[in-house]
């Protein structure tokens, strides 16, 4: 209803998460086909044929899933690489087991427009000149901005930027008393993440503690899955890390073998004193995987210490444990390089 009520409190938090970007090129607004993933996740009925805008987490994880149940999908990329923010070996690695799935992955490509007709035509700009893409339906995943719906933060005094609201270390606002955690303070667009600040916050407000900036694992619900936490070996060369890497490869892990899915890789990234900075993986249960390798970098745990822990076997496990042995070349299945 329309009346108006006042709730009052000594401290308010923010959480009014994030909403899909809609970017502005000519025609997006003209048919009920194009979509952003809100809309696509109402679907009753497989599309003959997907058209996906933006190779980031959200576009690659529902074009994997389409692709899987049928759909013939095509993936437009303005960026030369799909899932640009993740380590190079697994974005490239995944990349190509995409493609071999059957995802067509349009790299350095820009969508001048949108009409509609028998289906929805594209009109793109690429390396060899303008061409056309067409399909049934087109899914905008160009990324999230801050929800700001029912807030007037410019009238209320709360400073923000791009990405959302601005916050100090205990996610407190410029406004006394206001905090913001999740997607609207655009830290990390997660929902672990979300919960984590949320607590960290409360805790913050009733018992004078200060929050404590945890690392945050990231999961891409891709087939097969991509689990990452801490630094890229990109990342490391761009701080000037003295940095050691080493890779497992799923194909030499016997539990992988026995589900079928040996193609992915163990990517482990470590300093020069053995400290784990960085795990990446692709490949089977990844989103499961990675809780050991974010205690790792949490806690940053050494090379010889993960050496003392005992792995069941035949487990997944195994691949993260032989990866974070081979940067001192002490692998046990795999050549030491």
């Amino acid at each position: 209803n329309e009346e108006e009520i006042t709730i009052k409190g000594k401290n308010i938090i923010i959480a009014t998460g994030s909403q899909a970007e809609i970017p502005s090129i000519q025609g997006v607004y003209d048919s009920k086909n194009i979509i952003t993933s809100t809309e696509l996740l109402d679907f009753n009925h497989i599309p003959k044929s997907l058209i996906v805008i933006g190779g980031g987490v959200i576009g690659m994880e529902f074009a994997s899933i389409f692709n899987a149940m049928g759909s013939k999908v095509t993936v437009i990329v303005a960026r030369n690489s799909i899932l640009y923010d993740i380590d190079k070996d697994i974005s490239k690695r995944y990349s190509a087991m995409a493609k071999k799935s059957g995802i067509e992955i349009l790299t350095s490509t820009k969508v001048m427009s949108f009409r509609e007709a028998e289906e929805i035509v594209i009109q793109c700009q690429g390396k060899k000149g303008d061409f056309e893409v067409r399909g049934e339906k087109v899914l905008l995943a160009k990324g999230r901005k801050p929800n700001f719906e029912g807030i007037d933060v410019d009238r209320l005094g709360i400073d923000t930027y791009k990405k959302g609201i601005v916050v100090d270390d205990n996610y407190e606002t410029s406004l006394k008393g206001v905090y913001a955690v999740g997607d609207v303070n655009g830290i990390s667009l997660l929902a672990h993440a979300a919960s984590h600040q949320g607590v960290e916050t409360v805790e913050h407000i009733l018992l004078n503690k200060p929050c404590h900036k945890a690392v945050i694992p990231s999961c891409i619900f891709t087939f097969p899955e991509i689990a990452v936490v801490g630094i890229t070996e990109e990342e490391a060369k761009e701080k000037g890390i003295n940095y050691k890497k080493n890779k497992f490869m799923f194909g030499a892990n016997g539990k992988a073998l026995a589900l079928g899915e040996g193609e992915g890789l163990v990517k482990v990234i470590s300093d020069e004193n053995n400290v784990i900075l960085g795990v990446h993986i692709l490949g089977p249960h990844g989103s499961d995987l990675i809780l050991e390798g974010t205690i790792m970098v949490e806690k940053k745990m050494t090379v010889s210490e993960l050496k003392e822990v005992v792995h069941s076997h035949p487990t997944l496990g195994e691949a993260l444990h032989e990866a974070v042995l081979g940067l001192n070349k002490e692998a046990i299945h795999s050549i030491n390089k």
